[in-house]
């Protein structure tokens, strides 16, 4: 303490030190079973407010690709050979024509509500008219086209080909009106890196007059590119070089400074880029830190699990947070490469008829906070699955743990882990997970589960203080 005489008045400057440790007790509230369902079917909608699933009915083909006609408040839904409408909220599903000989429709709603696809197999560029109709074939590439998308009333053709209609000389793209009629021939790639037989442009973003593709060419060798490109500047690569990375698909959400991308494999030339990655500041990759398994499609901050062997390991879907967070919401016996979403409700679709393992599910809303520092946690018993993660919000912000399932136990309490090693995976978020005065608006706890489970929920209340 130091004193200082100034004025006819005393100041003093006092320095006090003294250590303190965070405790707390737990008391038990009651054990209650809780089980979650087994869904069949290959596409559902999820109410990411309310975790509830409404099957898609009335679909038989592999599902390859979804949009949403805004116009019509309807999914349309690509798969091998046909194009499909089905209600936001779930349903039967109508089909509006399919494509004779085609392999795999990959496709958009237009500015004028029709809609524009690719067809591979045929490798054409057909059009729909909505609610229903048959093909109206635009053009037909020399390669195989790998998708198309709507910027503004451009439609953008992408994919492993040197020639579209009578125009050649082509790298992987091409730019459209809505009757297929040639805009621009730019690509930029050199027609030596793209063609048929070689690299192949998966995707394309483009906004703020800014551009991004993704490219990759299958062995041998095995190359993958992301480049940029703008009116003002000359196209360059991020990303390029010998690789099985394979960048597969671009969220079309991402704002043109934090693009997201999904991928077939983890590692590029050495570098871990994962399988979900951000192209940040149009000048590097920063991967994820989870999964690290293939991604099937990413759409609207969604992601999708595929695997390119078979296994009978889950699959999970996704839920992506701005700052790098990958939720698993639930998981799925096959693979997936199609996912949508529109505001709280999710769009999903498989490959085949699959199971889908709905998240276990915890209802805590009717115990009373009686505490000023109390957080209501709910401990998982007798479990014979994984458990990926536990999460108490994700459609507005993600509130969870996110953990690894390799270290998995009998028993599994998030945060706490009493009596279990349990390792958290970033973008885990304990702040206003739990319900408690923290967060009086959690009602439920949802648990990302791999398989059909019954569990004996133990809920604690957790009480801190400083000593």
């Amino acid at each position: 303490m130091s004193v200082q005489f100034e004025d006819d008045q005393y100041r003093a400057n006092i320095t006090l030190r003294f250590a303190c440790l965070s405790i707390y007790w737990r008391e038990e509230i009651s054990v209650v079973s809780s089980s979650n369902s087994t869904l069949t079917g290959n596409a559902f909608v999820v109410n990411l407010s309310t975790m509830t699933f409404t099957p898609i009915t009335g679909i038989s083909e592999a599902i390859t690709n979804i949009d949403y006609r805004a116009a019509s408040n309807e999914w349309i839904i690509f798969t091998t050979t046909q194009v499909w409408r089905a209600p936001a909220t779930g349903g039967g599903a109508a089909l509006i024509g399919s494509v004779s000989g085609s392999t795999a429709l990959r496709g958009c709603v237009a500015h004028d509500g029709s809609i524009l696809a690719v067809a591979q197999g045929v490798n054409q560029l057909v059009r729909f008219t909505y609610p229903s109709s048959s093909p109206t074939v635009l053009g037909a590439f020399n390669g195989t086209p790998f998708r198309v998308r709507r910027f503004g009333d451009s439609y953008f053709s992408v994919g492993e080909f040197s020639q579209y209609q009578t125009t050649s000389g082509l790298a992987g793209m091409v730019n459209t009106n809505v009757n297929g009629n040639i805009n621009d021939t730019f690509s930029p790639f050199p027609t030596s890196a793209i063609f048929p037989g070689g690299g192949r442009i998966r995707d394309v973003l483009i906004k703020d007059n800014i551009g991004v593709v993704i490219a990759y060419r299958a062995p041998s060798p095995s190359q993958s590119w992301v480049a940029v490109w703008s009116g003002q500047v000359a196209p360059y690569y991020v990303a390029e070089g010998a690789s099985t990375w394979g960048p597969l698909e671009i969220d079309q959400s991402s704002s043109i400074d934090d693009v997201t991308i999904c991928a077939d494999s983890w590692i590029h030339a050495g570098r871990t880029f994962n399988t979900l990655c951000r192209l940040r500041n149009l000048s590097s990759i920063v991967p994820h830190a989870y999964p690290t398994a293939t991604i099937g499609g990413v759409q609207d901050g969604c992601a999708v699990e595929r695997f390119l062997f078979n296994t009978s390991e889950p699959r999970k879907v996704f839920l992506l947070g701005d700052d790098g967070t990958v939720m698993p919401l639930f998981v799925a016996s096959w693979n997936s490469t199609a996912v949508r979403r529109v505001g709280n409700l999710m769009c999903v679709g498989y490959d085949s008829n699959v199971n889908v393992w709905t998240p276990l599910t915890v209802d805590v809303s009717t115990i009373p906070n009686d505490g000023t520092t109390a957080e209501i946690v709910p401990r998982l018993g007798n479990l014979s699955v994984p458990v990926f993660s536990c999460y108490s919000k994700v459609d507005t912000e993600i509130l969870g743990e996110v953990i690894d399932p390799q270290t998995q136990a009998a028993n599994y309490e998030p945060k706490y882990h009493s009596g279990v090693a349990v390792t958290p995976l970033p973008g885990t978020r304990y702040e206003r997970m739990f319900r408690g005065s923290m967060n009086e608006a959690i009602n439920r706890y949802w648990f990302a589960v791999g398989g059909s489970v019954t569990s004996a929920v133990t809920l604690n209340r957790y009480k801190h203080d400083w000593r």
